[in-house]
């Protein structure tokens, strides 16, 4: 079960999605800083950002649940929310996927994909 809520901090419009595929992943940029110290050694380090990129499919969604989902991201757009992924970590971040998009799975059940980008809080 996935939990978003809008606005951040004092929610007034909460939406519960139960059935997510289960094939989050993150997408996480590593850079590299080169660093030369007073002997003339170049030093690598890995530069770890602290906001990541969550991708959340969810398919088989009854057309009111995808509807829901659909209205949130829209009252939401560009405005900072909270997500409770499936386990039970709370972010808080931006859906970067506009406009929202949807694939029929059949004649009663959709899909889609969220892109969230945030930070654990």
């Amino acid at each position: 079960m996935v939990t978003l809520k809008y606005p951040y901090g004092a929610p007034t419009l909460i939406v519960t999605i139960q059935n997510p595929e289960f094939n989050d992943s993150y997408d996480v940029d590593h850079r590299l800083s080169f660093k030369v110290d007073m002997a003339g050694l170049v030093r690598t380090y890995k530069i770890i950002p602290e906001t990541k990129k969550l991708l959340l499919t969810f398919g088989s969604m009854p057309r009111t649940m995808l509807e829901n989902l659909k209205n949130f991201i829209h009252l939401s757009a560009g405005s900072l929310i909270e997500l409770t992924d499936h386990n039970g970590i709370v972010w808080s971040g931006l859906i970067t996927n506009q406009p929202f998009e949807s694939t029929s799975s059949s004649r009663f059940l959709k899909s889609t994909t969220i892109e969230f980008e945030g930070e654990i809080v």
